[in-house]
């Protein structure tokens, strides 16, 4: 550690997590930077090789205010070629689903799909298929700070709904009613073709 780099106690981490307080997206969206969203952790969707379990989301600029207060990295988007003129950023952070090794934890994220007013539980194995190659037009989040020893901040993903894009189809009306999910491993109930 070098002699710029501040070190705080339990006690300060403490009272950054609390002063950040529990982060709620409600109309927030992914940000689909380069290998950006890569909820499933797979080393070959990551530029680094990392598996770790993240995304990008949007937030409004008051919450990114408040959070860059409490030492949050917020980042903004860049326009791209010729979009310059009239460019209005998004500002987003980074999110992490940071999984226990016990599948049963409490505190494990929990993903929902949310499609036609029906919500379907997401098990950690089907993220990288719905959600990182989903057609996701919105989320809705709630985020937990982590403050480390250097003051630097991580947001833990606690809940996640992922709304599917449902304009482009034209049949999603006829089965709303049919919407029961199956369900999954992760809820611990026998599958139906077990």
């Amino acid at each position: 550690m070098n002699s710029t780099t501040k070190t705080l106690s339990k006690e300060d981490q403490y009272l950054n997590n609390q002063n950040i307080g529990l982060v709620v997206l409600e109309n927030s969206k992914l940000i689909y930077k380069a290998h950006s969203c890569n909820l499933g952790g797979d080393p070959s969707k990551n530029f680094r090789g990392s598996n770790q379990r993240s995304c990008n989301l949007s937030v409004p600029e008051s919450i990114a205010n408040h959070l860059k207060m409490y030492g949050v990295d917020v980042k903004q988007t860049q326009p791209y070629g010729d979009e310059v003129e009239g460019f209005i950023p998004d500002y987003f952070v980074k999110v992490i689903a940071g999984f226990k090794d016990n599948e049963d934890d409490l505190r494990n994220p929990k993903f929902y799909l949310v499609k036609n007013g029906s919500r379907i539980k997401i098990g950690k194995n089907d993220l990288q298929h719905d959600i990182d190659k989903g057609r996701i037009s919105t989320v809705k989040a709630t985020l937990s700070p982590w403050t480390w020893d250097d003051g630097s901040v991580t947001l833990y993903i606690r809940h996640f709904y992922a709304y599917m894009f449902e304009e482009d189809d034209p049949f999603a009306k006829d089965f709303e009613k049919e919407a029961t999910a199956y369900p999954t491993e992760d809820d611990g109930e026998e599958m139906p073709w077990d």
